[in-house]
């Protein structure tokens, strides 16, 4: 196990983080979930997906062994990660990544699991050039000062809206403590086309919230509530000169994209 001083001084710099503490792949079965599956299990074999060891150019790097490992995804998916990735380099001042840390994607053992499909992807930090760039592990920020907090959650919350453009089921540190080392990402709900704004998904409505606090300034109460979100995007949307709400035509892939270029 890593001196716990290394890794906080690591984090501080914005190199290395610790070691992973948690398992590869966590659950995909979430209420409202399966809008375009028809049966909870979801088991394929390992043969039917493509093997990759990186995504663009970022290599892709197990958390738990630091090293090298390739993830066996399901060719959709594989491409929409693809596309998310040309569109995270293009619009983020955090792009540029030549690893990809990971708690992995196909796993077996839950076949109510989008993982189990080869659907899914933990990502748990992104690195390039030996720099830190992007820290999905918050289970790490607890003893760091008020002003490194502050902007790793930037940087988070500028990735997630980069991932909300792409996957419409985005798990933060707000899902659940599961996910507290690392958003997960599945294309169960948007398959190969880009999200669409649910007013009823509370994971979009936490993004919405989350994103207006860290990354627009607007301190916003996380309670992934419509009702709660509504006012505050309507003020970022009134920003951006556009009316209506985040259900009104571009309106939310538009807000996404300049969350992205905010960040």
């Amino acid at each position: 196990m890593k001196d716990s001083f290394l890794t906080r001084r690591a984090l501080l710099s914005g190199g290395l983080a610790s070691v992973a503490l948690g398992v590869a792949g966590c659950s995909g079965g979430v209420p409202g979930y399966d809008r375009n599956s028809s049966s909870r299990s979801r088991c394929v074999d390992k043969e039917s997906l493509t093997r990759r060891g990186s995504i663009g150019a970022a290599t892709l790097i197990y958390e738990v062994s630091e090293r090298a490992e390739p993830l066996y995804l399901d060719a959709t998916f594989a491409d929409r990660l693809e596309a998310w990735w040309a569109s995270w380099n293009t619009l983020s001042r955090y792009g540029g990544a030549t690893q990809m840390w990971n708690y992995g994607s196909y796993v077996t053992r839950d076949c109510s699991s989008w993982h189990a499909a080869g659907r899914a992807l933990d990502i748990s930090r992104l690195r390039g050039d030996g720099n830190l760039l992007v820290s999905c592990r918050t289970d790490l920020w607890d003893d760091l000062p008020a002003a490194r907090v502050a902007q790793l959650n930037r940087e988070y919350w500028t990735l997630a809206a980069s991932l909300h453009m792409y996957f419409a089921y985005v798990l933060t540190r707000y899902f659940d403590s599961a996910h507290a080392n690392h958003i997960h990402v599945d294309n169960s709900g948007s398959g190969d086309q880009l999200s669409v704004f649910n007013p009823r998904s509370r994971v979009q409505n936490q993004a919405v919230q989350a994103i207006a606090t860290h990354v627009w300034g607007i301190p916003t109460d996380v309670t992934g509530q419509w009702r709660d979100a509504e006012p505050v995007a309507g003020q970022m949307l009134q920003q951006l000169g556009l009316s209506g709400n985040l259900t009104r035509g571009d309106n939310w892939q538009l807000w996404l994209k300049a969350s992205v270029t905010r960040g």
